[in-house]
């Protein structure tokens, strides 16, 4: 005869307070993943906070339908066969992904189409031959997999909440069921590797909540020895070692933390240390014994640049492995928490950021944010099935940051402290509080610039990639931009669909993203680039004046002589000047969402002339020829319960390109930017809900817009204005100059008229006109400011020797960067910075060392000499904002 339920609630909580055995004799249960601290805290979250007490019942509801089923009907449903990869389940018709009901596995339904399917059809994302060819139902089979394991650990984690053992007893019947089955399946090799119910090691890592399930119920008492023996002995023992645990780990994926993390959550489960062991890298698996061997001492020191960059190098596959890698840290903090004898804190305790494991985990974590948008989100760059992603979605990471690590800007995404997830119940401090975060430009080793400037109220965002080559995640998109204004997202990367074979062959080339195709062929995908083809930041600098960054990739394409790309934010404008010569078709690619005018009149044509652009898009385009300036403009529409001001109204984001000889102009209907996977409701916390307006937009066909080039070796001259009402740039005119492919632009906006000189020739030197009656310009870049009265009141110099306008003369003693300002009594004083002034490293700037510079300046009959000096990169102080 069982216990009332009261009785047993309260005997379930006494079992969690005391300790039974621990430190000397079995383990603490529950441990790893969630320890009796945890459920302490968890229940009393749910107790104070009204977003716990949604996480709870989320978690009621989502086990639902698992606890009413039968168990023979579970026994019926569960595959006695490997199944395959997830992508599978894709509609044959229209590659959307099929409705998934862990309950249905007879038919599967096209929510696109309306078609219906039986479970054997074949799938058509992967052709015959490759390893993840399958049916529609090895697709399915891996998501009920995936979504039993789900169920299974939620189970677990209702009943610590809540003590109804009848969820321990229903996990139990789940855990039975796969320790009848896994004895009698077969390790299959794929991909190097033994699997028994998915496709690789990677649909395999569901073993962490199996285990993890079973280590939340092993004390409930709903288990007998017997049962407990054949769980472990036939489901979770034989299971890690089959497919995770190598006599000695050597493969280098991105997978390797969630195998880590899998292979030590079973080893507390089992009570086998010698899994901790192999996960954490101690005893006889530490790096002195087994230096090849892949464990978490292994990988968080040589799978993460020093700026903390993960090896594959691309923001897809940055979040993936940071976010094993972050749990397992949390794994091992609750053992050496729980029983510090048994696991001492030295060993598993590895949250402090002086510790090398927490210190790589801490460094990853901003080398993310350095990238970042100013909402925290980021426009993926290299593969996912996402153009959008943040530290928030990626549960725990926002949890384990701000709880760990001190990471304040996760506090900034929308009802961050009202609308919490299952990590923050589990992991997260009870309450998130602001606190002040800076707002600057960050440059990173591992090849990424992210200029950022606050003018008027408006945050700008140009994030210019030059990523160093890494793994296949990658794409041939290097000296792509990625534009963020009014608090919107626009010139972006869109996702990669990995079940549309063609479309993702699209989103990995050049012509998918924001940078310059040439002669209409890919650029080498990013992990194939070598040498002199890897491309390089030459100049960053940021002063009150400009925030500007150029990458040089020339031989990122053999043809070309140059092939380089400077950006300049000007106030609230940005100036995009795209250098290429060489080649005999050079086309200006630039992606962004919204209905997409062009200020041209347009003719229509049935067929665009390069079908590879426009697969998974439409054949029909628009063209235009012209050799003066011309504008395009993105109309984006509000979104009127978004929780940043700039999305509850329209925006409209305006490109003029400057004009030059022959240039033809399209409008294409390129494919669509990746909403979701999961739906609408991701897509909103992905975005910092954008709303329903913005998510119908994701569906449909990206307006993108092409200018094309055959002749001439004219710049790609842009500029960009973002705004809600009226535009910025008040005018805008090209000034003729005495050498070629050397730009200058007078630019009017709300601020000060610029004059904006680009120079590929520095050692030559450029002449131009103006208000002066004549200019000289010895340097690479700069930029004028000058006043209504006509008088220059700054100017920002880079690789300069000497400016002379009129009468106003300044000269270097050598060439360098200096930003000058008009003092008071009309003198200038000057500051000087190094070409790369500074390095991002963990959210910090390291700064680059710059000497003095002495720089001659004359004004009609005066002269006098100024010593530029800094002591280092910094020009400014960079004041902590709100957010």
């Amino acid at each position: 005869m069982g216990l009332a339920p009261v009785t047993a609630a309260v005997l379930a909580v006494l079992l969690l307070v005391a300790p039974v055995c621990g430190e000397e004799g079995g383990w603490l249960h529950p441990a790893g993943l969630v320890n009796r601290e945890n459920v302490r805290t968890m229940r009393e979250k749910v107790r104070r906070y009204q977003w716990a007490r949604e996480v709870q019942e989320g978690l009621v509801a989502g086990t639902r339908r698992w606890m009413e089923v039968p168990v023979e009907r579970l026994r019926e449903l569960t595959p006695t066969r490997r199944g395959n990869v997830y992508h599978n389940f894709t509609c044959p018709a229209d590659n959307a992904r099929l409705t998934f009901d862990p309950f249905e596995d007879k038919t599967f339904s096209c929510p696109a189409c309306g078609k219906t399917y039986a479970a054997d059809q074949e799938s058509t994302v992967y052709p015959e031959g490759e390893a993840y060819h399958g049916t529609l139902y090895d697709g399915w089979s891996c998501l009920y997999f995936i979504a039993i394991a789900h169920a299974c650990w939620h189970m677990g984690l209702v009943y610590q909440l809540t003590g109804d053992e009848a969820y321990a007893r229903r996990a139990r019947d789940i855990l039975l069921i796969y320790a009848d089955n896994t004895p009698k399946m077969a390790r299959e090799e794929v991909g190097g590797s033994k699997v028994i119910f998915t496709y690789n090691r990677e649909g395999e890592t569901r073993i962490l909540e199996f285990a993890g399930a079973y280590d939340l119920i092993r004390d409930s008492g709903v288990l007998s020895d017997e049962q407990k023996a054949h769980i472990e002995g036939d489901f979770l023992k034989p299971f890690c070692e089959d497919v995770f645990m190598d006599p000695e780990m050597r493969m280098d994926w991105n997978n390797v933390f969630w195998w880590q993390l899998a292979i030590a959550q079973v080893g507390v489960a089992l009570e086998d240390r010698r899994y901790l062991d192999y996960a954490f890298g101690l005893g006889d698996y530490s790096p002195a014994k087994r230096p090849q061997h892949r464990s978490l001492a292994y990988s968080a020191t040589h799978h993460f640049r020093p700026d903390g960059a993960h090896f594959g190098l691309n923001t897809g596959y940055q979040l993936y492995p940071l976010t094993a890698l972050l749990q397992t840290i949390a794994l091992g903090a609750n053992l050496a928490q729980q029983e510090p004898k048994r696991f001492p804190p030295a060993e598993f305790d590895l949250r402090d950021p002086q510790n090398p494991v927490g210190d790589v985990a801490r460094r990853a974590v901003y080398w993310y944010l350095a990238l970042a948008l100013p909402d925290y989100t980021m426009a993926t760059v290299g593969d996912s099935m996402l153009s959008r992603d943040s530290l928030k979605a990626y549960d725990p990471i926002a949890e384990l940051a701000y709880q760990y690590f001190g990471v304040n800007e996760v506090a900034y995404y929308p009802q961050m402290n009202t609308t919490r997830g299952l990590w923050g119940l589990l992991w997260g401090a009870p309450e998130v509080v602001r606190r002040p975060v800076r707002f600057e430009s960050a440059r990173l080793s591992s090849g990424f610039t992210a200029l950022r400037k606050e003018y008027g109220g408006k945050r700008l965002y140009v994030g210019l990639n030059h990523l160093q080559p890494g793994d296949g995640h990658q794409h041939a998109d290097r000296l792509g931009i990625i534009t963020y204004a009014c608090d919107r997202l626009l010139g972006l990367e869109k996702g990669t669909p990995y079940n549309d074979y063609a479309v993702r062959e699209v989103a990995r080339a050049s012509y998918g993203h924001n940078t310059v195709t040439v002669d209409r062929r890919s650029q080498p995908n990013g992990s194939q680039l070598r040498g002199e083809q890897v491309p390089q930041v030459k100049w960053f600098v940021s002063d009150p004046e400009v925030e500007f960054a150029e990458v040089w990739g020339d031989r990122i394409y053999g043809q070309t002589e140059r092939y380089r790309r400077a950006v300049a934010i000007v106030d609230d404008l940005v100036v995009d000047v795209f250098d290429v010569v060489g080649g005999a078709t050079r086309d200006w690619l630039y992606h962004c969402q919204g209905n997409l005018d062009i200020g041209l009149p347009l003719e229509a044509e049935e067929e665009f002339d390069t079908p590879a652009y426009v697969v998974g898009g439409t054949a029909h385009c628009e063209r235009a020829e012209t050799d003066g300036n011309w504008q395009a403009r993105w109309t984006l529409p509000a979104s009127s319960g978004a929780p940043y001001a700039g999305r509850r109204r329209p925006v409209r984001h305006q490109v003029t390109m400057l004009g030059a000889e022959g240039t033809e102009v399209f409008r294409l209907g390129t494919y669509p930017v990746q909403p979701a996977a999961d739906g609408e409701s991701f897509a909103e916390i992905l975005t910092g809900g954008q709303g329903a307006a913005e998510g119908a937009t994701c569906k449909g066909l990206t307006q993108t817009l092409l200018a094309r080039r055959k002749s001439g070796q004219a710049p790609f001259v842009a500029v960009y204005d973002t705004y809600h009402v009226r535009p910025s740039l008040r005018g805008l005119e090209m000034v003729g100059t005495s050498a070629p492919g050397a730009v200058v632009v007078r630019l009017q906006g709300r601020g000060s008229e610029r004059w904006v000189v680009y120079n590929p020739n520095a050692v030559q030197g450029v002449r131009f006109g103006g208000p002066w009656g004549g200019a000289r310009f010895e340097g690479h870049f700069a930029v004028i400011r000058m006043e209504p009265s006509g008088e220059v009141s700054g100017l920002s110099l880079v690789g300069a020797k000497l400016l002379r306008l009129g009468s106003l003369s300044v000269e270097l003693a050598e060439a360098g960067n200096v930003f000058m300002t008009r003092r008071k009594d009309g003198r200038f004083a000057a500051r000087t910075w190094a070409d790369l002034a500074y390095e991002t490293v963990a959210g910090e700037n390291v700064v680059a060392p710059c000497p003095a510079r002495r720089v001659r300046v004359r004004t009609g009959a005066e002269s006098y000499e100024v010593l530029a000096r800094e002591g280092g990169g910094r020009l400014r102080s960079r004041a902590a904002t709100s957010g």
